[in-house]
């Protein structure tokens, strides 16, 4: 990767305010699909060309995607650290978090990787970030959800379905539920079942009604 098209891969502050901005502009026009996110199209055709334009960069939707993963990992660090402890403050002039050394070091036990919170300075959790922007992130994961459950939903039907079918045709499995019968009964039973083509009449039939077929129709000697 050469240096100009490094630069374009890299968000700065002012392009990441700039982007949530047109996102809460895009939502308050209403520009979300029926899912409640915005799609490619309308991010590629309304958000990054005036973007790309104000700005001076060029930023393409795989840039966009890889920007939201990252505000989205930031913002699931702040609310964490906010439902860890009541011990958390927010000093709105350094626009960063505060709390007792006890506080943080109970936090950073548990997250040792978000020792920069204590430090850097987070002014993006003021803004639209941590409200607005956060519904087209959250809206787009809860239908990648969805969709995921349902896929999952519709593979355990369809298991299920196989599974009951193989039970249900599987005239060897129905047989050795019938009590008080040998083996050889049982084959013979089996071979005529298959022979008069009514395996799914013999599947169908009670433990009872199974019994007395074979007695009915096959010999014992």
């Amino acid at each position: 990767m050469d240096e100009k098209e490094k630069q374009y891969t890299q968000w700065t502050l002012d392009e990441t305010k700039v982007l949530v901005e047109l996102l809460v502009e895009g939502i308050q026009r209403g520009w979300r699909d029926t899912s409640g996110v915005m799609n490619k199209a309308t991010v590629e055709h309304k958000i990054l060309p005036v973007l790309n334009e104000r700005l001076g960069c060029q930023k393409t939707h795989k840039h966009y995607m890889s920007r939201m993963k990252y505000l989205k990992s930031k913002y699931d660090m702040y609310t964490d650290l906010q439902r860890f402890s009541s011990g958390f403050g927010w000093d709105p002039i350094m626009k960063k978090f505060t709390a007792s050394d006890e506080v943080w070091h109970n936090y950073f036990k548990a997250h040792p990787r978000h020792k920069f919170l204590r430090y850097e300075s987070n002014e993006q959790f003021e803004d639209h970030v941590s409200n607005k922007i956060l519904s087209v992130i959250q809206q787009r994961e809860e239908r990648q959800q969805k969709e995921a459950e349902k896929r999952e939903e519709k593979l355990k039907l369809e298991v299920e379905k196989k599974e009951a079918e193989k039970k249900k045709n599987n005239v060897w499995d129905a047989m050795k539920e019938v009590p008080n019968l040998d083996q050889r009964i049982k084959f013979k039973a089996v071979t005529l079942i298959y022979s008069l083509g009514m395996k799914d009449v013999f599947t169908d039939m009670s433990v009872e009604e199974r019994y007395g077929w074979i007695q009915s129709n096959i010999s014992s000697d």
